[in-house]
């Protein structure tokens, strides 16, 4: 029944190594911790995948019958999250797969918005996934990813403040996850 975890918490600790490029390229060059962080990244990709599918998969109760209301806003999450994170991969081009030393703060499309929109639409595909699919297991997992990202998230700052000079202005002009009300800030 929770076989999930396994390939799940595996993917997050290896996504998490991926916020160490300024480590990465402090021990084997910028090119390096270039290749480093791609590499962990892809390779953390198909396991906290993998764990997802075996708890959509698994028998687990439902929590609630899954009704229009629930199902709608489910896969409006999901949408909305899928063009989130479209738009923010676009955005970076191959940064965000492999981030360098060398990157300048990115502060244009949704960036502009809010600092982590690739987390925030993963987030909201999250709570989609359990509007969709109900489960415990679902429910156990979805939370554990936005633990998961909100952790990424705090690793990758202190990544940021170390290899971005601007980074911690940026972080006083944009909040994190969602965006500020006009005059707020």
């Amino acid at each position: 029944m929770w076989l999930f975890l396994l390939p799940l918490w595996l993917g997050f600790a290896l996504g998490g190594l991926s916020t160490f490029t300024t480590r990465f390229s402090q021990r084997w060059g910028v090119a390096g911790g270039q290749r480093a962080t791609l590499i962990v990244r892809a390779v953390s990709v198909p396991f906290w995948s993998s764990g997802y599918l075996l708890a959509v998969w698994d028998p687990s109760p439902d929590l609630y019958a899954v009704g229009m209301p629930s199902a709608l806003a489910g896969w409006a999450a999901l949408a909305a999250g899928s063009v989130l994170i479209t738009w923010s991969v676009r955005t970076l081009r191959t940064r965000a797969m492999a981030p360098s030393t060398s990157d300048a703060v990115e502060a244009h499309g949704p960036y502009a918005w809010i600092r982590h929109p690739v987390y925030a639409g993963m987030m909201l595909e999250l709570a989609g996934l359990f509007l969709v699919v109900p489960s415990w297991t679902v429910l156990v997992a979805s939370l554990g990813g936005i633990l998961w990202l909100l952790v990424m998230a705090w690793l990758e700052e202190r990544d940021l403040l170390q290899r971005a000079p601007d980074y911690r202005g940026y972080m006083q002009r944009v909040s994190a996850f969602l965006p500020r009300r006009r005059g707020a800030g």
